[in-house]
């Protein structure tokens, strides 16, 4: 959830039924433990103060207090990606809260914008440009295409998709009806588990031998207590990935998903994904059809916050966009530990820049993730703000520790 300024995270409280926590990371005063009961929900925090309100009963993706505060859950909006203006300029757009849209414009600042959607994830934008004319900020409103590929103004200009930056969805951080883990135990009494999500193997099992080995951290579990998954949307690590299951069946519980990649969302049931030359395209592009399963929803119907879990991903720079959504999601304080291959800005789908992946990193840190970088790292330098995010082993060999 967000505020007008920060991001709050609310995840399960382990040892209350029907109680969350609260994690204010830019003001830790007003993190505390809440309870709910059907729609209504109370807060105290550590400052002493309480709060009661209600979760809107359409979809649960508004908090409104009894004091006028509202929270949101902090959305992506369709339209969010890489856009080519009128004059074939690349165009940036963001959106928060389901309606709060920032729009950069790379080559020209006056025509950056804040704008707002019409309606919660709608159709229609109203911008206030940088722009004066008349002494006034131009204003124009834009309507975005049925399959999100086009915005059209109303002064007629058009904007179409960078075909480079291709999206199948917008980033998807949390839903109101994405199940609980399903444990044996009561939730407040569910043993801790071990995760190992190795997404985008590296081929001949170096991942899988290395993890038995102990070269990644699971925390005070031994590797063959862990339950591994692990997913490649390439079709050539297809039956590679269906011969694992035999390979390591009496070494570890695994569960492998071929021609899948994990993404920050989940598209349509209607809409189709294809895997071709290392990148997602829409469907009839020649390539795979694919599954694109969102990790932040894996991780929340997976793992419990005294679970340990360990992400690997090597996906050619999905990780990128992955990170970026995980970071606005109370499932990154489901994570203990990441394994990233360095990727640029030009690989990934929303085309997320370097400032961008610094204030993520930083968000994911802060949330008690420990990120590390995957041998033969293939970052632009060390200029880039993945590689300098990432915490490098030095001389202290394969063994971590857990935060």
């Amino acid at each position: 959830m967000v505020d007008e300024t920060n991001h709050i995270a609310l995840v399960t409280d382990p040892d209350s039924l029907h109680g969350f926590l609260v994690h204010n990371e830019n003001m830790p005063a007003w993190s505390g433990k809440g309870t709910y009961c059907g729609k209504r929900v109370s807060i105290s925090f550590q400052n002493g103060q309480t709060w009661n309100g209600n979760v809107d009963s359409s979809n649960g993706d508004f908090m409104f207090f009894d004091n006028g505060v509202t929270w949101c859950r902090d959305m992506s909006w369709r339209g969010d990606g890489q856009w080519l203006n009128t004059y074939n300029m690349s165009v940036q757009v963001r959106t928060k809260c389901g309606h709060k849209v920032t729009i950069t414009d790379v080559g020209n600042k006056d025509w950056s914008a804040t704008a707002k959607l019409d309606q919660l994830l709608g159709d229609k934008v109203v911008a206030k440009f940088n722009k004066v004319v008349d002494k006034k900020n131009v204003k124009l409103e834009a309507t975005l295409s049925p399959d999100g590929q086009i915005l059209t103004w109303h002064n007629g200009q058009v904007w179409t998709r960078d075909k480079k930056h291709w999206v199948p969805c917008a980033c998807t951080p949390d839903g109101a009806l994405w199940h609980r883990p399903q444990r044996p135990e009561l939730p407040i009494k569910a043993k801790p588990k071990c995760f190992f999500l190795d997404l985008g193997p590296d081929s001949g099992h170096r991942d899988l031998d290395r993890f038995l080995v102990g070269y990644y951290d699971v925390g005070h579990f031994q590797p063959k207590d862990c339950e591994v998954i692990v997913m490649d949307p390439d079709p050539q690590k297809a039956e590679y990935l269906r011969r694992q299951e035999n390979v390591y069946k009496t070494s570890f519980t695994m569960e492998s998903r071929p021609l899948t990649t994990a993404y920050s969302c989940e598209p349509h049931p209607t809409q189709g994904v294809e895997w071709a030359n290392g990148k997602m395209h829409p469907i009839g592009s020649g390539g795979s059809k694919i599954s694109v399963v969102n990790i932040q929803r894996l991780l929340r119907e997976k793992a419990m916050p005294q679970d340990h879990v360990v992400l690997r991903m090597d996906l050619g720079g999905l990780e990128r966009d992955m990170l970026s959504c995980l970071a606005r999601s109370s499932a990154s304080r489901l994570v203990d530990v990441m394994y990233i291959k360095n990727y640029g800005p030009d690989a990934s789908p929303m085309g997320e820049t370097e400032d961008e992946m610094k204030d993520t990193l930083e968000l994911l840190k802060i949330s008690g993730v420990k990120i590390m970088p995957i041998e033969g790292n293939s970052g632009s330098g060390k200029d880039d703000a993945l590689a300098a995010g990432l915490q490098y082993h030095g001389s202290a060999g394969p063994g971590m520790h857990s935060r």
